[in-house]
């Protein structure tokens, strides 16, 4: 399984990512376990970690890109999208440069943070619960 969700703290919403487990039916299940979390029409937050090294995953960054496209023009001409932000603790250098490369190709559809330490996740929101871009300096940050 490439993706395992955890929504029992639902607004917070955990994903647990086998970078080395993605082809494309998982992709697309991932995909759709995302969009689901819309029908609740209830604002919530993803928080990501990953497992692996990840270099499957450079052959994803078009489908992920255009993935975040198809949410944004939904968004705009729907206004059902209720993604507030997601925090992704990233590990791995090659991580974090994949995301880099994925949001210098397309912008977020909510701010995404990234960190490379979990115990670092509640503070970050309360900070950016105060203001989105209050935020220490060991936070990457990309905005919509």
């Amino acid at each position: 399984m490439f993706a395992e969700f955890n929504d029992t703290l639902f607004p917070d919403i955990r994903i647990n990512l086998k970078l080395d487990n993605i082809n494309d039916q998982a992709f697309n299940e991932f995909t759709q376990k995302w969009e689901s979390y819309d029908k609740r029409n209830t604002p919530y937050t993803f928080i990501f970690t990953s497992e692996g090294r990840g270099l499957k995953t450079t052959k994803y960054i078009k489908k992920i890109v255009l993935f975040i496209k198809k949410l944004k023009k939904r968004k705009k001409i729907q206004n059902n999208v209720f993604l507030s932000k997601s925090i992704m603790i990233c590990k791995t250098n090659f991580t974090k440069y994949l995301l880099k490369c994925i949001f210098s190709l397309q912008k977020p559809l909510a701010p995404v943070y990234i960190i490379d330490n979990e115990n670092y996740v509640t503070k970050l929101c309360n900070n950016i619960a105060k203001h989105p871009k209050l935020y220490g300096s060991n936070v990457s940050a990309y905005f919509p």
